[in-house]
């Protein structure tokens, strides 16, 4: 395999809107459920083995209640993919989604040849 010289997004999958009010169509849906299913539709549109998933990154803001404890690491699991993967969420306000995006792009280089999973999720 050659050298990384870049990175490449290879699909995009967005959660449903609904969560973020008390009477929202997805009030009920544990914020963990919800990146879990977004995780699981992404393995599956892309075909990528996720045991080959270098690292996920996932954004979210305000890192408190149903949203603590480090959710994308919990998504990941709870959407049946590999353990040995690991998984970091970072908060960085309004530009979580994208500093997660600017994360996974960040370790381009020749010794990097393996896929991310950066997202973001917020409440």
């Amino acid at each position: 395999m050659g050298a990384v010289s870049a990175a490449l997004i290879v699909e995009a999958v967005r959660s449903p809107v609904g969560r973020g009010k008390p009477n929202g169509a997805l009030a009920a849906v544990h914020p963990v459920d919800l990146l879990a299913a977004v995780l699981s539709e992404l393995v599956a549109r892309t075909g990528v083995d996720p045991g080959l998933v270098d690292d996920v990154i996932v954004g979210c803001v305000s890192q408190v209640g149903e949203q603590s404890a480090t959710p994308g690491r919990w998504a990941w699991l709870a959407a049946g993919l590999p353990e040995h993967v690991p998984a970091v969420t970072v908060d960085r306000r309004c530009g979580s989604g994208q500093q997660a995006s600017s994360s996974g792009c960040t370790p381009c280089s020749p010794a990097r040849r393996t896929p991310s999973s950066s997202g973001a999720s917020s409440r």
